[in-house]
């Protein structure tokens, strides 16, 4: 984003850009016109951020945060806890059998998955995700875009059977109840003016907030779809509430896992660089389980 202009570039040492931005090849679509990097950044962290410094603009919360990051991966590699490995293969759960093998025996703790989601069937998904977390022990993540579009009552427009008079009242009382939620939100006070917004996108924010569970229950872990025992982290399932300077009017995320043994608690991220006493006693941990693992 320092090559975009979103964060201007400076002489400090921990600040990067997007290096991946010049070997883009000619006749690749250009980036969307509203795209930007806040966007890709948690309100909540930057709002964080303007409560331990006031003077903070969105622009200098949002610097702080992702140089937050950078310090947290360059201290960790530093102690050489960090090892990158890159693997471009193409896998489906009765393919590539020896790259499935590679990925189980790295024992993940974790695995992301971005949002394949919104184009894998569950079935086929969990049948991967499976095979890559044999060890045990690992929790898988995902997030997912286009859920509402296969979810009636997300839309405004699915409520107007209702009668005229019905639909005005659930209009009015979703709009109402949709703005409230919004002049909640950590950055409301980051604003001179309030963000302009269409008013139907707050009530169909409004209905996606009402319905996501639906998605979750019925299709993405659908009993018949999970091939065996999964346990969701039903704390973390939430669907993002819309913010003046985000495009998505909700993003699904979830997290699971096949390890029945393992707890899945929701934690709230501090946002802040960890100091050096934290990596330090980050660093005894994971040699511990580094030795643990070995032993």
């Amino acid at each position: 984003y320092s090559l975009t202009g979103d964060f201007a570039v400076t002489q400090d040492a921990d600040l990067v850009g997007s290096l991946s931005m010049w070997t883009v090849p000619d006749g690749s679509p250009k980036i969307d016109h509203d795209e930007h990097a806040l966007y890709a950044l948690s309100p909540a962290l930057m709002a964080n951020e303007r409560d331990q410094f006031p003077s903070f603009s969105i622009m200098d919360a949002a610097l702080a945060v992702a140089r937050n990051g950078v310090k947290r991966l360059r201290l960790l590699h530093r102690h050489k806890l960090v090892d990158v490995r890159l693997l471009h293969e193409a896998i489906s759960s009765s393919t590539a059998p020896e790259v499935i093998r590679q990925i189980a025996d790295a024992h993940a703790f974790s695995m992301s998955w971005s949002n394949v989601p919104d184009y894998m069937h569950p079935a086929d998904l969990h049948a991967l995700a499976r095979k890559l977390s044999t060890r045990g022990d690992c929790v898988h993540f995902a997030y997912s875009m286009n859920w509402s579009a296969s979810v009636f009552g997300t839309n405004l427009m699915d409520y107007v059977r209702l009668g005229k008079e019905k639909f005005l009242r659930l209009l009015k009382m979703a709009f109402h109840l949709s703005r409230a939620a919004r002049e909640l939100s950590p950055l409301r006070d980051a604003f001179l003016a309030v963000p302009f917004t269409n008013e139907r996108n707050l009530t169909d924010a409004f209905f996606k907030s009402q319905n996501f569970e639906q998605w979750i229950d019925e299709w993405m872990f659908k009993p018949s779809f999970c091939g065996g025992p999964v346990q969701i982290g039903r704390d973390g399932v939430r669907a993002s509430e819309p913010y003046p300077l985000g495009r998505l009017l909700s993003v699904l995320c979830f997290a699971w896992t096949y390890d029945m043994e393992v707890s899945l608690q929701c934690v709230e991220s501090k946002g802040t660089c960890p100091s050096t006493e934290e990596v330090s006693a980050l660093v005894k941990q994971l040699q511990k389980l580094q030795h643990l693992s070995t032993c």
